[in-house]
């Protein structure tokens, strides 16, 4: 059986099994913290785009087609 390791970045003689619950467990933590929403982004979302002049929507429109249409993604 295959088994992922990985190393602790300070203490090269830790080896964690990366199929260990623990391991899991700490990672599915660590991304919900980081992937979290942002609550003063959010609330100022609103704000942001009301006050955000309409030429740069259109200019950034713009620019999409011009990708598209040329074929990069």
């Amino acid at each position: 059986m295959l088994m992922h390791v990985l190393y602790d970045q300070y203490d090269k003689s830790v080896m964690l099994d990366c199929h260990s619950e623990q391991v899991r467990h700490g990672l599915v933590m660590l991304s919900q913290r980081i992937l979290g929403p942002n609550t003063i982004i959010q609330g100022a979302v609103k704000t942001i785009l009301t006050s955000t002049p309409q030429q740069f929507f259109d200019n950034s429109l713009s620019l999409v087609q011009v990708y598209y249409r040329h074929g990069v993604y």
